[in-house]
């Protein structure tokens, strides 16, 4: 028999929650399993793991993910470990479109744009929905910078320069209350339907 918990046994038996004699039945060989945080080479691997078991489960043509979205990744807290990394692969291999995964497919599963944590923060607050106030299970990219205070666009002009100024003017955060989806009256979605259109990509260098 193979056990698992995330709960403290010796305090919880102390605390009179969990039967002791029950403990010392399945204490016969304990293994204690760091969480995703502290071990983030092997993200790597159980991203790909994941991206290749779905893509096949749903015939989706994503066989790899970027640097950046790798980056993106390995960069963040993960409180909910390997079942949030899978779910997270699961859904971003549903809205991929192509052979490889980049951070414009990354904000089309969005349903809100929330800031990851960086990699210097392991310990940091996992990130809160501001629709429901609990902590999101879906990992969405976006940039901490504050966006300049400068009026929305218009409606004229050609969509795809309209696009890309929106972008640059919000530092290339797509979704969420200061992004350039809001920026341009458009949902998360439809903005990264029609980057993809375009073949607008954020810059190295931005």
């Amino acid at each position: 028999m193979i056990a698992a918990t995330h709960r403290d046994l010796p305090q919880a038996i102390e605390a009179g929650t969990f039967r002791e004699d029950l403990y010392y039945r399945l204490d016969g060989f304990l293994l204690t399993v760091p969480p995703l945080r502290q071990r983030r080479a092997d993200i790597p691997l159980l991203a790909a793991h994941f991206l290749h078991q779905y893509a096949r489960a749903y015939q989706r043509p994503v066989r790899t993910l970027s640097d950046e979205v790798m980056a993106y990744l390995q960069g963040y807290a993960w409180p909910g470990n390997v079942r949030q990394l899978r779910n997270w692969v699961n859904r971003a291999v549903i809205v991929c479109e192509r052979e490889r995964m980049e951070m414009t497919d990354v904000w089309a599963a969005a349903d809100v744009g929330l800031i990851l944590p960086s990699a210097g923060e392991p310990d940091a607050e996992p990130p809160v929905c501001p629709r429901c106030g609990q902590p999101t299970r879906l990992l969405v990219a976006a940039e901490a910078e504050e966006p300049k205070a400068e009026p929305p666009l218009t409606a004229g002009g050609d969509e795809q320069q309209r696009i890309i100024a929106a972008l640059q003017q919000t530092n290339w955060i797509v979704s969420g209350p200061r992004g350039a989806a809001r920026l341009l009256g458009m949902s998360a979605k439809t903005l990264a339907y029609r980057m993809r259109k375009y073949g607008i990509q954020r810059p190295t260098s931005a």
